[in-house]
């Protein structure tokens, strides 16, 4: 290279100029998502109490079409049943730490079992439902993606 050429490639590159100031960053502080916490499994017994006890505080969320995001027990599993379009599937019933009762027609071969503390995230709302007076959100995402977030 030539001497013109190397003081063309640096000011280029901004090599022989001071250093310009960086102020650090800080990144904001967010509250921990319920979907990060992890909590111990329950048992039978337990994830059936936590079902009673949702049908007095459960109520419908969001609005049809809404993505959210929940964590919470599985309190309820069906068995294993056949539908035409879908395939095997299965019942899975989750309360959330705020009592709030939603409801899973899951496909996938990879399900939640009774009792773990599962997260589920980008959930599409697609009904409201009152069943035997409980009332309970059904939820549904393309691939059905669930975490096991059972400490």
């Amino acid at each position: 290279f030539t001497s013109a050429e190397v003081d063309k490639l640096k000011a280029h590159y901004g090599m022989g100029q001071p250093a310009p100031q960086v102020v650090p960053q800080v990144a904001p502080q967010v509250a921990p998502q319920a979907a990060q916490q992890r909590k111990p499994a329950i048992t039978q017994t337990e994830a059936n109490r936590k079902k009673k006890d949702s049908k007095k505080t459960s109520s419908h969320q969001g609005n049809m079409g809404e993505k959210i995001s929940i964590s919470g027990y599985v309190t309820m599993t069906s068995k294993v049943f056949r539908n035409r379009q879908n395939g095997y599937g299965q019942t899975i019933q989750v309360v959330s730490d705020a009592g709030d009762t939603y409801v899973i027609f899951m496909y996938n071969s990879d399900r939640p079992t009774l009792g773990q503390y599962i997260c589920l995230d980008d959930y599409e709302i697609v009904k409201h439902n009152d069943y035997y007076g409980h009332k309970q959100t059904v939820i549904d995402s393309p691939g059905q993606p669930w975490r096991d977030c059972t400490a």
